[in-house]
């Protein structure tokens, strides 16, 4: 019965080390962040909104300008962004997209969205004042939007990015250990010396009786 107790608390120990997930702290979750924490270098793509909203703000986004420097595609700095390790300022489907592309190819989850929204605002597809065509284009658009074939095209071309929109420390394919002998050796040799000196104990008792008798 000892050496069932001592066992089980042994293997019940050894597997809540393994299933337990480690908390892995983020440093940058935002634009403070970003700048209170100073090892991360940030860029932004040129010409988009959110290089006017950094232009024009004021306060954080304000400082966050200062230091800034620009790139021409977030999508093609992602094998830079990965090894020289600095940030863009993207909109979000540009950065499930990269986070997509690079879980298809490596299996790993290399990025990192920050929970922060730096700005919302609507998309639109633009044509001439007086265009035949936007009639005709509203009319598909709200015909693909209401029957959820936009949505669903987002979804093909990001569907490896599942596995990574999970808090850090949790993302797909870590390895799981395989619990051996050798892992529970110190258990079983405890073990095995205890059957030694109970055998022992026993065999000297009837030795002690017989002598005795």
């Amino acid at each position: 019965m000892a050496v069932s107790l001592i066992l089980s608390s042994a293997y019940q120990s050894i597997l809540t080390s393994l299933l337990a997930v480690p908390k892995v702290e983020v440093p940058v979750d935002s634009l403070q962040d970003l700048l209170d924490y100073g090892k991360i270098p940030w860029s932004v793509e040129h010409g988009t909104s959110i290089h006017q909203l950094l232009d024009d703000g004021s306060g954080v986004y304000k400082e966050i300008n200062k230091k800034i420097f620009y790139v021409s595609s977030s999508f093609a700095e992602r094998e830079r962004m990965k090894e020289k390790r600095f940030a863009i300022l993207c909109d979000f489907f540009s950065m499930k997209l990269i986070m997509s592309d690079d879980y298809g190819q490596t299996g790993e989850c290399n990025y990192y969205i920050a929970k922060e929204v730096i700005w919302s605002a609507s998309m639109a597809f633009a044509f001439p004042k007086g265009s035949n065509l936007t009639v005709h284009f509203n009319k598909w658009m709200v015909m693909m939007k209401e029957s959820g074939l936009v949505d669903r095209y987002l979804q093909e071309v990001t569907k490896n990015v599942t596995a990574c929109m999970v808090p850090p420390g949790q993302e797909a394919g870590r390895s799981t250990t395989v619990l051996s002998i050798f892992d529970l050796g110190g258990v079983f040799l405890i073990a095995a010396g205890g059957v030694a000196i109970s055998i022992f104990m026993f065999l000297m008792e009837k030795i002690l009786k017989h002598q005795s008798q």
